[in-house]
Protein backbone atom coordinates (compact mmCIF):
# COMPACT_ATOMS: atom_id res chain seq x y z
CA UNK A 1 0.00 0.00 0.00
CA UNK A 2 1.21 3.41 -0.73
CA UNK A 3 1.49 6.52 1.29
CA UNK A 4 -1.39 8.36 1.89
CA UNK A 5 0.91 11.57 1.39
CA UNK A 6 1.87 10.03 -2.38
CA UNK A 7 -1.27 8.67 -3.15
CA UNK A 8 -3.40 11.31 -2.49
CA UNK A 9 -1.94 14.79 -1.12
CA UNK A 10 0.40 15.60 -4.49
CA UNK A 11 -2.43 14.91 -6.64
CA UNK A 12 -4.20 17.19 -5.53
CA UNK A 13 -1.88 19.70 -4.79
CA UNK A 14 -0.68 19.52 -8.75
CA UNK A 15 -4.86 19.95 -9.32
CA UNK A 16 -4.75 22.89 -7.64
CA UNK A 17 -2.01 24.39 -8.59
CA UNK A 18 -3.35 23.61 -12.42
CA UNK A 19 -6.31 25.21 -11.90
CA UNK A 20 -4.89 28.25 -9.62
CA UNK A 21 -2.96 29.37 -13.11
CA UNK A 22 -5.03 28.04 -16.22
CA UNK A 23 -8.14 28.86 -17.33
CA UNK A 24 -10.78 26.50 -16.16
CA UNK A 25 -14.33 25.32 -18.23
CA UNK A 26 -17.44 23.86 -17.01
CA UNK A 27 -17.55 25.05 -13.28
CA UNK A 28 -19.53 28.43 -14.51
CA UNK A 29 -22.71 29.22 -14.84
CA UNK A 30 -24.37 32.85 -16.62
CA UNK A 31 -26.59 35.17 -17.65
CA UNK A 32 -27.13 36.61 -21.26
CA UNK A 33 -26.90 40.51 -21.47
CA UNK A 34 -30.42 42.59 -20.69
CA UNK A 35 -30.59 39.69 -18.02
CA UNK A 36 -32.37 37.26 -19.83
CA UNK A 37 -32.01 33.55 -19.06
CA UNK A 38 -29.15 32.21 -21.40
CA UNK A 39 -28.70 28.73 -18.93
CA UNK A 40 -28.24 25.09 -20.75
CA UNK A 41 -30.21 22.52 -19.45
CA UNK A 42 -26.99 21.20 -17.43
CA UNK A 43 -26.71 24.45 -16.18
CA UNK A 44 -29.70 24.37 -14.75
CA UNK A 45 -29.69 21.85 -13.02
CA UNK A 46 -26.35 23.14 -11.62
CA UNK A 47 -28.52 26.25 -10.54
CA UNK A 48 -30.87 24.10 -8.82
CA UNK A 49 -28.55 22.36 -6.96
CA UNK A 50 -26.93 25.73 -5.35
CA UNK A 51 -30.49 26.89 -4.03
CA UNK A 52 -31.21 26.48 -0.40
CA UNK A 53 -33.15 24.25 1.03
CA UNK A 54 -35.45 23.41 4.66
CA UNK A 55 -35.64 19.61 4.84
CA UNK A 56 -36.81 17.15 7.93
CA UNK A 57 -37.26 13.88 6.68
CA UNK A 58 -36.28 10.12 7.40
CA UNK A 59 -36.46 7.67 4.80
CA UNK A 60 -36.17 4.05 4.94
CA UNK A 61 -34.05 3.66 2.17
CA UNK A 62 -31.89 5.81 -0.09
CA UNK A 63 -34.14 5.74 -2.99
CA UNK A 64 -37.48 6.94 -0.81
CA UNK A 65 -35.04 9.70 0.69
CA UNK A 66 -33.96 10.91 -2.88
CA UNK A 67 -37.76 10.76 -4.14
CA UNK A 68 -38.38 13.37 -1.21
CA UNK A 69 -35.28 15.66 -2.04
CA UNK A 70 -36.92 15.33 -5.94
CA UNK A 71 -40.03 16.62 -4.94
CA UNK A 72 -38.68 19.47 -2.78
CA UNK A 73 -36.42 20.17 -5.55
CA UNK A 74 -37.88 19.41 -8.51
CA UNK A 75 -34.19 17.84 -9.66
CA UNK A 76 -34.46 14.14 -11.38
CA UNK A 77 -32.13 12.00 -9.84
CA UNK A 78 -31.45 8.42 -11.41
CA UNK A 79 -29.47 5.96 -9.58
CA UNK A 80 -26.44 3.74 -11.08
CA UNK A 81 -27.45 -0.03 -10.52
CA UNK A 82 -24.44 -1.33 -11.75
CA UNK A 83 -22.30 0.85 -9.56
CA UNK A 84 -24.67 0.08 -6.58
CA UNK A 85 -24.88 -3.55 -7.47
CA UNK A 86 -20.78 -3.84 -7.24
CA UNK A 87 -20.92 -2.58 -3.59
CA UNK A 88 -23.39 -4.51 -2.23
CA UNK A 89 -25.90 -1.68 -1.83
CA UNK A 90 -29.74 -2.43 -2.40
CA UNK A 91 -31.22 0.96 -2.30
CA UNK A 92 -34.43 0.13 -3.76
CA UNK A 93 -35.05 -2.71 -1.55
CA UNK A 94 -35.73 -0.90 1.79
CA UNK A 95 -33.12 -2.82 3.61
CA UNK A 96 -30.51 0.10 4.45
CA UNK A 97 -30.51 1.83 7.95
CA UNK A 98 -32.78 4.74 7.80
CA UNK A 99 -31.54 7.62 5.87
CA UNK A 100 -32.09 11.50 7.29
CA UNK A 101 -32.40 14.36 5.31
CA UNK A 102 -32.02 17.76 7.56
CA UNK A 103 -31.14 21.23 6.52
CA UNK A 104 -32.01 24.57 7.42
CA UNK A 105 -30.77 26.37 4.66
CA UNK A 106 -28.30 24.18 3.82
CA UNK A 107 -27.64 23.85 -0.32
CA UNK A 108 -29.13 20.77 -2.34
CA UNK A 109 -25.52 20.34 -3.03
CA UNK A 110 -24.31 20.10 0.19
CA UNK A 111 -27.37 17.98 1.66
CA UNK A 112 -26.99 15.46 -1.35
CA UNK A 113 -23.16 15.47 0.13
CA UNK A 114 -23.96 14.52 3.59
CA UNK A 115 -26.54 11.65 2.70
CA UNK A 116 -24.09 9.87 0.03
CA UNK A 117 -20.85 10.31 1.70
CA UNK A 118 -21.57 7.46 4.23
CA UNK A 119 -22.34 5.14 1.34
CA UNK A 120 -19.26 5.97 -0.30
CA UNK A 121 -21.71 7.26 -2.74
CA UNK A 122 -21.43 10.38 -5.12
CA UNK A 123 -23.28 12.43 -7.77
CA UNK A 124 -22.35 13.90 -10.74
CA UNK A 125 -24.75 15.67 -13.60
CA UNK A 126 -25.46 13.72 -16.27
CA UNK A 127 -27.67 14.96 -18.96
CA UNK A 128 -30.18 16.42 -17.41
CA UNK A 129 -30.30 14.93 -14.59
CA UNK A 130 -28.13 14.14 -10.91
CA UNK A 131 -26.50 10.24 -11.25
CA UNK A 132 -26.06 8.75 -7.79
CA UNK A 133 -23.04 6.51 -8.35
CA UNK A 134 -19.63 4.99 -6.50
CA UNK A 135 -16.78 7.38 -6.24
CA UNK A 136 -14.52 5.44 -8.28
CA UNK A 137 -16.89 5.13 -11.36
CA UNK A 138 -18.67 9.16 -11.42
CA UNK A 139 -15.75 10.69 -13.36
CA UNK A 140 -15.68 7.82 -15.67
CA UNK A 141 -19.92 8.10 -16.12
CA UNK A 142 -19.06 11.66 -17.20
CA UNK A 143 -16.44 10.89 -19.42
CA UNK A 144 -18.00 7.98 -21.66
CA UNK A 145 -21.25 10.03 -22.10
CA UNK A 146 -21.82 10.16 -26.00
CA UNK A 147 -21.64 14.02 -27.55
CA UNK A 148 -22.47 15.42 -30.65
CA UNK A 149 -20.05 17.88 -32.00
CA UNK A 150 -19.82 20.12 -34.35
CA UNK A 151 -16.99 23.32 -34.78
CA UNK A 152 -15.93 24.77 -37.49
CA UNK A 153 -12.67 27.10 -37.52
CA UNK A 154 -13.59 27.81 -33.65
CA UNK A 155 -10.56 28.46 -31.09
CA UNK A 156 -9.83 25.67 -29.14
CA UNK A 157 -10.48 27.69 -25.93
CA UNK A 158 -13.66 28.37 -26.96
CA UNK A 159 -14.44 24.69 -28.06
CA UNK A 160 -13.45 23.43 -24.47
CA UNK A 161 -15.27 26.13 -22.44
CA UNK A 162 -18.41 25.65 -24.28
CA UNK A 163 -17.98 21.61 -24.39
CA UNK A 164 -17.50 21.87 -20.56
CA UNK A 165 -20.02 24.20 -19.78
CA UNK A 166 -22.63 21.41 -21.74
CA UNK A 167 -21.53 18.41 -19.91
CA UNK A 168 -20.43 19.65 -16.52
CA UNK A 169 -17.20 18.69 -16.64
CA UNK A 170 -13.85 20.33 -15.51
CA UNK A 171 -11.44 21.26 -18.31
CA UNK A 172 -8.14 23.26 -17.65
CA UNK A 173 -6.10 24.55 -20.40
CA UNK A 174 -2.16 24.79 -19.51
CA UNK A 175 -1.60 28.43 -19.23
CA UNK A 176 2.02 27.52 -21.29
CA UNK A 177 0.02 26.83 -23.95
CA UNK A 178 -2.28 29.87 -24.11
CA UNK A 179 -1.12 30.52 -27.73
CA UNK A 180 -1.67 27.47 -28.92
CA UNK A 181 -5.07 27.07 -27.27
CA UNK A 182 -6.10 30.10 -29.68
CA UNK A 183 -5.57 27.98 -32.69
CA UNK A 184 -8.70 27.64 -34.70
CA UNK A 185 -10.36 23.68 -34.87
CA UNK A 186 -13.12 22.04 -37.02
CA UNK A 187 -14.79 19.00 -36.02
CA UNK A 188 -17.77 16.83 -36.77
CA UNK A 189 -18.55 14.00 -34.39
CA UNK A 190 -21.80 11.99 -33.58
CA UNK A 191 -22.26 9.66 -30.73
CA UNK A 192 -18.67 9.90 -29.72
CA UNK A 193 -17.38 10.18 -26.14
CA UNK A 194 -16.66 13.41 -24.21
CA UNK A 195 -13.19 12.46 -23.35
CA UNK A 196 -12.93 11.08 -27.05
CA UNK A 197 -14.29 14.27 -27.93
CA UNK A 198 -11.82 16.44 -26.25
CA UNK A 199 -8.56 14.25 -27.01
CA UNK A 200 -9.27 15.03 -30.61
CA UNK A 201 -10.02 18.62 -30.19
CA UNK A 202 -6.83 18.63 -28.39
CA UNK A 203 -4.90 16.66 -31.40
CA UNK A 204 -5.86 18.95 -34.38
CA UNK A 205 -4.31 21.80 -32.61
CA UNK A 206 -0.94 19.95 -31.58
CA UNK A 207 -1.54 19.96 -27.79
CA UNK A 208 -2.36 16.50 -25.41
CA UNK A 209 -6.01 16.26 -22.84
CA UNK A 210 -4.87 13.86 -19.85
CA UNK A 211 -6.81 12.76 -17.32
CA UNK A 212 -5.94 13.86 -13.69
CA UNK A 213 -9.17 12.88 -11.35
CA UNK A 214 -12.20 14.32 -12.39
CA UNK A 215 -10.12 16.81 -14.56
CA UNK A 216 -9.02 17.04 -18.18
CA UNK A 217 -6.14 18.84 -18.67
CA UNK A 218 -4.77 20.14 -21.94
CA UNK A 219 -1.09 20.66 -22.43
CA UNK A 220 1.54 19.89 -25.09
CA UNK A 221 3.18 16.00 -25.83
CA UNK A 222 5.97 16.22 -23.41
CA UNK A 223 4.28 17.33 -20.14
CA UNK A 224 1.01 15.10 -20.83
CA UNK A 225 3.24 12.17 -20.70
CA UNK A 226 5.07 12.67 -17.96
CA UNK A 227 1.96 13.22 -16.09
CA UNK A 228 0.64 10.04 -17.19
CA UNK A 229 3.70 8.40 -16.24
CA UNK A 230 3.17 10.05 -12.68
CA UNK A 231 -0.69 9.53 -12.82
CA UNK A 232 0.14 5.59 -13.16
CA UNK A 233 2.73 5.50 -10.42
CA UNK A 234 -0.24 6.78 -8.42
CA UNK A 235 -3.48 5.09 -9.83
CA UNK A 236 -4.09 2.08 -7.10
CA UNK A 237 -3.90 -1.63 -8.87
CA UNK A 238 -7.03 -2.23 -9.12
CA UNK A 239 -7.75 1.07 -11.45
CA UNK A 240 -7.80 -0.83 -15.17
CA UNK A 241 -5.78 1.28 -17.81
CA UNK A 242 -9.63 2.87 -18.71
CA UNK A 243 -9.95 4.31 -15.58
CA UNK A 244 -12.45 1.59 -14.77
CA UNK A 245 -12.06 0.30 -11.04
CA UNK A 246 -11.85 -3.60 -11.45
CA UNK A 247 -14.42 -5.43 -10.81
CA UNK A 248 -14.74 -9.06 -8.92
CA UNK A 249 -13.21 -11.54 -10.81
CA UNK A 250 -16.21 -13.60 -11.40
CA UNK A 251 -17.54 -10.40 -13.35
CA UNK A 252 -14.38 -9.52 -15.53
CA UNK A 253 -14.53 -10.20 -19.28
CA UNK A 254 -18.50 -9.92 -19.29
CA UNK A 255 -20.81 -7.42 -20.89
CA UNK A 256 -23.15 -5.95 -18.58
CA UNK A 257 -26.08 -3.71 -18.75
CA UNK A 258 -26.63 -0.61 -16.65
CA UNK A 259 -29.50 0.62 -15.72
CA UNK A 260 -29.54 4.23 -14.58
CA UNK A 261 -33.01 3.67 -12.68
CA UNK A 262 -34.99 6.73 -13.00
CA UNK A 263 -37.48 8.75 -10.77
CA UNK A 264 -39.55 9.05 -13.14
CA UNK A 265 -41.04 7.64 -17.20
CA UNK A 266 -37.20 7.83 -17.96
CA UNK A 267 -35.47 4.59 -19.27
CA UNK A 268 -31.86 4.60 -20.16
CA UNK A 269 -29.43 1.87 -20.55
CA UNK A 270 -25.85 2.17 -21.01
CA UNK A 271 -24.22 -1.10 -22.36
CA UNK A 272 -20.62 -1.53 -20.45
CA UNK A 273 -18.24 -3.92 -21.55
CA UNK A 274 -16.12 -4.07 -18.52
CA UNK A 275 -12.34 -4.88 -18.67
CA UNK A 276 -10.65 -8.12 -19.17
CA UNK A 277 -8.39 -9.26 -17.06
CA UNK A 278 -4.29 -10.22 -18.55
CA UNK A 279 -3.03 -13.65 -18.18
CA UNK A 280 0.37 -13.27 -15.96
CA UNK A 281 2.94 -14.20 -18.07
Amino acid sequence: MRPLLTRWVLPGLLLAWAVSHAAVFGGDTREAKGGKSDLTPIERVRQSLDKPVTLDFTGQSLQEALQHLQTKTGLEFQLDSLALELMGLAPMMGDMNPVHLKSKGDKVSQVLRKVLAPQQLTYVIYEDSVLITSLDLATTRQLKQRVNLDVNEVPLQKALRDLGRTYAFNMVVDPKVSKDAQKAVSLQLEGASLETSVRLLAEIAGLKAVRMDNVLFVTTEERAEKIRKEEKELNPPDIGPDGLPMPPRGLRGAAVRVTFAPFGNVNRNLALPLPVAQPKR
